[in-house]
């Protein structure tokens, strides 16, 4: 009898070492788009296996290990830069990625995705969500003319022509922000998984470093920022939409989520033409948006129904596996005991 149980005990361990692992990884898990993904932050994920609000590193879920490193903040920087229930606060504060992030936004094709909570402006000129210290690269919004706006250049000489889009702030306050960019194709961007503007992409970008927050006093901004993904290709109009319907879910919770409405951002890329754009070139600009809206807005409702259909943390599948086995196994234990000692 003791041998038989020895031996279950042995195999009901053998199991549970199995099972247990699954947990955490698990809990990296998510149903975006997995080509080509370079770096996965999670605002209310940020161990990989939960949320730690004290955590001094903000850990990659891509599988790559480029954890962005919070221990690089000074004293003062670390009271401005925290984690929340749902993200990361940043407020006025420049935060580094590691140095493969550069590399990934220097290559002929990337797609940079980002989540933002609430944004509070501060800047007199600009508020500069994603950047490079050389300026090769620069998601920001214009404060005078409250425009949307993506920089990306070699160098001053070799420039691609800005997409500019209107009512800058509601696009960027509880919203995803997708930038796909594929040299000698697009540049693109989308809110909400809507295209709300493109331009021609003539030139590859020299980043020098890559961050997000920024310091100057005419650039800063606080904001909660919730998830961050790159990606080493320029994702398809129907690859950005299941993104954002992943965001919905991922978010919900964080005070309402993302915005599920993607009819403001085309709205807005529909609306007056930028002042700092020709009348004629605005023109055409604003009705190509229109078109490209009404095309993704199609793409997201057939992703939609896609991403409705699984769960977009797909590891809770796995949890609830494991812990199904762990149960059984269990209550088999327990069952195995009770009849050996009625038995004696």
């Amino acid at each position: 009898m003791r041998r038989k149980l020895t031996a279950f005990v042995t195999v009901f361990f053998l199991i549970a070492a199995v099972c247990i692992p699954l947990l955490s990884v698990s809990a990296e898990t998510y149903n975006y788009v997995k080509t080509g993904l370079e770096a996965l932050y999670i605002g209310n994920n940020n161990t990989g296996d939960g949320q730690d609000k004290n955590a001094t590193v903000w850990k990659d879920l891509s599988g790559k290990n480029r954890n962005i490193d919070l221990t690089q903040l000074s004293a003062a920087q670390k009271e401005k830069v925290y984690f929340t229930d749902y993200g990361l606060y940043n407020d006025s504060t420049k935060v580094f990625f590691p140095d493969e992030i550069k590399d990934v936004m220097n290559g002929d094709e990337f797609t940079v995705e980002i989540v933002l909570g609430d944004v509070e402006p501060k800047g007199t000129s600009w508020n500069t969500f994603i950047n490079s210290s050389n300026d090769s690269f620069s998601l920001f919004r214009l404060v005078s003319s409250d425009q949307l706006v993506v920089k990306s250049q070699t160098d001053a000489n070799h420039a691609n022509t800005r997409p500019i889009v209107n009512n800058g702030l509601e696009l960027f306050r509880n919203s995803t922000v997708t930038v796909t960019f594929k040299l000698n194709g697009k540049l693109t961007v989308y809110v909400d998984g809507v295209k709300v503007k493109d331009e021609n992409a003539q030139h590859k970008l020299s980043c020098n470093d890559f961050f997000f927050g920024h310091d100057d006093t005419y650039r800063n901004h606080a904001t909660e920022y919730r998830a961050i993904r790159f990606y080493s290709k320029e994702l398809t109009a129907s690859e950005v939409a299941a993104n954002y319907e992943v965001d919905k879910v991922v978010f919900a919770e964080s005070n309402g989520g993302t915005s599920s409405d993607t009819s403001s951002a085309a709205s807005s890329a529909t609306s007056s033409a930028p002042a700092s754009s020709s009348s004629s070139s605005a023109a055409a600009s604003t009705s190509s948006a229109a078109q490209s809206a009404s095309t993704s807005s199609s793409a997201a409702g057939a992703s939609s129904s896609a991403a409705s259909s699984t769960n977009p943390q797909t590891g809770e599948n796995d949890i609830v596996y494991a812990f199904a086995i762990l149960g059984i196994l269990a209550l088999t234990s327990i069952m195995v005991v009770v009849r050996n000692k009625r038995r004696a």
